[in-house]
């Protein structure tokens, strides 16, 4: 489940290098329940349904299920990625926004375990997602 997150967050990226001006903007939000992506610089507007993941689509509202899916996310976040695949906390429009500080960690375990504990890292500046 790690392994999709990572595609998840690879294709959101895609997504916004793909878009055909600095509007187009694509995230992924995770509020400890459930994670998503959007589309433009509200992340709780325009969801868009994620690749191959709909059975875990508990609510018919785009926004996967972490309990169902059988995994924790350490701590809620969420990244918009620009037509350069820069990654950002927040997004208004190309000039008012806050790209990330340092690199974006996402810590994945089993639900209700500890471990295995596996890192993604969204790369600040870059946004390369090892």
């Amino acid at each position: 489940q790690a392994n999709i997150l990572r595609a998840h967050l690879r294709h959101a990226q895609a997504l916004g290098m793909a878009g055909s001006d600095s509007s187009d903007v694509f995230g992924i939000k995770c509020d400890s329940s459930f994670y998503w992506m959007f589309k433009g610089n509200n992340q709780d507007l325009n969801i868009i349904m994620l690749p191959d993941d709909q059975q875990y689509n508990t609510n018919d509202d785009g926004k996967l299920d972490l309990a169902e899916k059988k995994i924790a996310i350490g701590t809620a976040f969420t990244v918009f990625f620009d037509e350069r695949g820069i990654p950002y906390s927040a997004y208004t429009n190309e000039v008012t926004n806050t790209p990330y500080a340092a690199d974006l960690l996402i810590n994945v375990t089993p639900a209700g375990e500890a471990a295995p504990l596996e890192t993604i890292t969204v790369t600040q500046h870059t946004g390369f997602i090892p």
